[in-house]
């Protein structure tokens, strides 16, 4: 008898989004510190920001790459 494996697709999105948002988080960083902005506030408010547009942008590159 022959084990089928599970759906990797899953883990793809998962994976795509985790990368982009942690690209994301290093974009929105350096983005603050070239506009001078420093401190919590700051850094809360451009790193969630990177976290969120780099994961949406790694579910679309990973959804557009599966469509090609």
């Amino acid at each position: 008898m022959t084990r089928q494996l599970p759906n990797r697709t899953p883990a793809g999105r998962d994976i795509h989004r985790s990368i982009g948002a942690m690209i994301g988080l290093a974009i929105g960083m350096g983005l603050m510190l070239t506009l001078g902005f420093r401190g919590l506030v700051p850094a809360a408010i451009f790193g969630a920001t990177g976290c969120v547009i780099g994961g949406i942008a790694g579910e679309r590159l990973h959804d557009k790459r599966k469509r090609n």
